[in-house]
């Protein structure tokens, strides 16, 4: 190794390195607050678009699975969900509020039993027009 300490890494003195390990340095430097605030901005507007989007979806397969109607909702409907839900996800730091949170298990088990009462209210209608009763999922 001519030029190089001994033990060295080959290339250890290359400045391309030097730029990598300045590029990775920035990279980890904290956003100035400005650009933060416009991230999480951005973030809570992805995560609100996605939520509404889940949402629009089981209202439609759950209103066509009851009713039979097809309920479509355009993309200014998920824009106008996505704005109302937005600003609630800014409030809490893209997190759930506490107090869910806090109540978490006991939300879990309403959603279940909500989910059972439901799949038995569709057996009971279905029984009820003559179809078939879907199998206990």
């Amino acid at each position: 190794m001519s030029g190089a300490e001994e033990g060295a890494l080959p290339f250890a003195d290359d400045p391309a390195l030097d730029a990598l390990a300045a590029e990775a340095a920035a990279a980890q430097q904290p956003p100035a607050a400005g650009q933060a605030q416009q991230q999480t901005a951005a973030d809570n507007r992805e995560a609100a678009m996605l939520a509404v989007a889940v949402g629009l979806s089981l209202i439609s397969k759950g209103v066509e699975k009851v009713k039979g109607v097809k309920v479509v909702f355009g993309q200014e409907t998920l824009a106008e969900g996505a704005d109302a839900v937005a600003p609630l996800l800014a409030k809490h730091n893209g997190k759930m509020p506490p107090w869910v949170m806090q109540y978490r298990e006991e939300l879990g088990a309403a959603v279940f039993a909500g989910k059972i009462a439901f799949q038995v209210w569709l057996a009971i209608k279905e029984a009820e027009s003559g179809a078939a009763a879907p199998a206990a999922a």
